[in-house]
């Protein structure tokens, strides 16, 4: 897995779906076994917690030698918005506005022009 690919976005989705709903602060011992058995080596997780951190979505303490990583108020918001436009817990209100779409493609795309159609 590529950090910039789907590692982070596995790490996005452990976070999103396992620890925030607990609403408690991980162990990166945790975090670093469930992404190995999703494939990820556990210096790229670090990594990825790592850019987490600068980015403000998570926030690392130390407890001792080991440490925790706990979702900021901007990650919690971040990943909130997320699963409600994957998860789609509420229906979205319409404006009660028809919306058309056209497409030209010229010959030497039909395959895209194609599988678009499909």
């Amino acid at each position: 897995m590529t950090l910039d690919g789907s590692a982070r976005s596995a790490l996005l989705t452990v976070l999103g779906d396992v620890v925030r709903p607990t609403e408690e602060p991980a162990w990166l011992g945790a975090l670093s076994e469930l992404m190995e058995t999703l494939g990820t080596p556990p210096a790229t997780t670090r990594q990825a917690l790592r850019r987490l951190t600068v980015q403000g979505m998570v926030q690392a303490t130390r407890v001792g030698r080991r440490s925790t990583y706990d979702l900021t108020a901007t990650g919690r918001a971040r990943l909130d918005a997320a699963a409600e436009r994957i998860y789609r817990r509420t229906a979205p209100d319409w404006d009660g506005r028809w919306r058309l779409l056209t497409f030209t493609f010229g010959e030497q795309h039909r395959s895209a022009r194609d599988a678009l159609r499909r």
